[in-house]
């Protein structure tokens, strides 16, 4: 084992491989060398390189479980259904727990979570009884999944059960954030604020360091502001956060004067979450253009949008709106190049991202109902306590974002009637159910989206719809519901295309809804200008058709 030891050492910092490789073939460690290898690129977060060496150590030996565990990570945090399955399947004799916890992952991605609750606490048990090194990770779906399937009170008390029996087992960390927002939503949802004050308490007196204790705390502030006396809610998010002692005030700088501006100066709806009523006056403005067949656009303003406003090298586009304290331009160049590289697999000429981005302010200064980065963004994406605030690329970019915005309000952009919300509308107000009822007083419907239109179809039985097929995120590319274009380019180089072949389906009373991202903003325009209603409902199509593609954080 020595020899062994020493030489993974030498090959993680080794700078002569090929001297190494003939080293471990003269010494029958091969095996030592794919593990390695794989622990080498694991370490510098290079999947491919992983992937590549993870098959090399299987093919050494296909019983290696380490491998077949790898690549099982790999291939679901890709999508790949049929490598899920393969692997697993080949794991499944040598380590059962590790292959079904998997082969659960992939079924809750692929399908509603409800029914897969039994399977997991079956799972589960064998974890515990068999001591496996996966059983927090089981434990914790299975917590998920509990709240997942929390539809009414007593479902709520079961999960809330396993959470604060999970808390107790192994403690309140970072990561388990999400899953105490999805318990506090189920409580509020189903109407019992004192149920979800009481957990958020329990939770918090459960922290032991008092920095943690005021990170968790402003986590699940907009949660606890429904149980506050202010009103609007966000108001009494906005004292919590911006008197905190952990976080620097200039954090939220720019939110409290936005939101502050945007809701005495013109119509809006912050809370639609779980305020009822802010929700309805988001719906009826759609649903009161579909009646009177009258063009409408909503579009929602995440981090990516921050690509709208900023042309490289270190300029704002229209503007000179200065960056938060401690980012640079080189800083907000990269964040775009990324994702350039993210979105669309490459980087794009000037002239293209140019002429997206003049569409892009187009299609928001004609917008009539806009979603904004609120507070509640601001704290999701808020880094730990031991970070600087702009450390985040998000958390930069939804700052850059609202900073532009605030600008644009201050000089009058937006179109006169505009009603703003929050940029997370979508997970709300877009459930099927609530698109579905839309669709009812549509004449057509139009799905811009990644998506077979045979799987789309079935979606909408009582209206005629069509569909625009636009490149795939990489969430849902390996799927066979996926569509299969014949144009390979990204989507920039194939939107004016795009934009003519919607034009074509949109008339007052179409109903459109669109899932394209950045260069969908431009779409929304498109039909808003053919008089259709056109709906930015982003990941939400994904869900529809049963997909998890967002965390807890975003959906319970």
């Amino acid at each position: 084992m020595g020899m062994k030891t020493t030489f993974a050492t030498a090959a993680l910092q080794a700078t002569n491989t090929g001297f190494l490789r003939w080293l471990a073939r003269g010494l029958s460690l091969r095996k030592q060398w794919w593990q390695a290898l794989v622990r080498q690129a694991e370490k510098s977060k290079n999947a491919t390189q992983q992937q590549h060496y993870a098959e090399c150590l299987l093919a050494e030996n296909p019983t290696h479980q380490g491998a077949l565990v790898t690549l099982l990570k790999l291939a679901y945090k890709q999508r790949n259904g049929d490598l899920v399955t393969r692997y697993s399947q080949q794991l499944l004799p040598l380590n059962s727990v590790a292959a079904r916890y998997y082969q659960l992952l992939w079924q809750r991605y692929q399908a509603q979570s409800a029914g897969l609750l039994p399977q997991a606490l079956a799972l589960l048990k064998d974890a515990k009884q068999q001591h496996a090194p996966t059983t927090r990770q089981i434990n914790q779906l299975v917590l998920e999944l509990s709240i997942e399937a929390a539809d009414d009170a007593s479902g709520a008390a079961l999960a809330e059960q396993q959470l604060l029996g999970f808390i107790h087992t192994y403690g309140v960390n970072i990561t388990l954030i999400p899953v105490v927002r999805g318990m506090l939503q189920r409580w509020l949802q189903v109407g019992n604020t004192d149920a979800a004050k009481a957990l958020h308490d329990a939770v918090v007196a459960a922290i032991p360091t008092p920095e943690l204790k005021d990170y968790l705390g402003l986590k699940l502030a907009d949660l606890a502001g429904h149980w506050a006396e202010e009103s609007p809610y966000w108001q009494s998010v906005l004292q919590s956060a911006t008197s905190s002692t952990m976080l620097a005030p200039q954090l939220f700088n720019t939110v409290a004067p936005l939101m502050t501006t945007l809701h005495s100066n013109s119509d809006a709806a912050f809370d639609v979450r779980l305020n009822g009523d802010d929700a309805a006056k988001v719906m009826c403005r759609i649903e009161s253009a579909l009646g009177l067949k009258t063009g409408l656009s909503l579009l929602r303003l995440g981090d990516g949008e921050s690509y709208g406003f900023w042309q490289s090298p270190h300029s704002a586009v229209g503007t000179t709106v200065p960056l938060p304290d401690g980012v640079t331009g080189a800083m907000v160049d990269d964040d775009q190049a990324l994702r350039e590289t993210i979105w669309w697999r490459e980087a794009i000429s000037t002239d293209l991202k140019t002429a997206m981005q003049a569409n892009f302010v187009e299609a928001l200064a004609n917008a009539d109902v806009i979603g904004v980065p609120a507070i509640y963004r601001y704290l999701r994406d808020m880094p730990p306590p031991n970070e600087l605030p702009y450390s985040s690329r998000s958390l930069r970019s939804i700052e850059l974002v609202n900073r532009h915005l605030l600008d644009w309000q201050q000089k009058n952009r937006f179109a006169k009637a505009a009603l703003f919300t929050e940029e997370r509308c979508h997970q709300t107000l877009f459930t099927l159910p609530n698109i579905q009822q839309l669709a009812s007083k549509a004449s057509h419907v139009v799905v811009v989206s990644c998506f077979k239109a045979e799987a789309i179809r079935p979606l909408f039985i009582d209206v005629p719809v069509s569909t625009v097929v636009i490149p795939p995120h990489s969430r849902v590319a390996n799927l066979p519901i996926t569509a299969n274009l014949k144009d390979p380019r990204p989507m920039p180089y194939q939107l004016d295309a795009l934009a003519e072949q919607l034009a074509d389906k949109c008339a007052p009373g179409v109903l459109v809804l669109v899932g394209g991202g950045f260069a969908g903003k431009h779409l929304l325009n498109v039909a808003k200008q053919h008089g259709a209603v056109a709906l930015d409902v982003g990941a939400m199509v994904d869900y529809w058709l049963g997909l998890r593609t967002r965390g807890m954080a975003d959906l319970v």
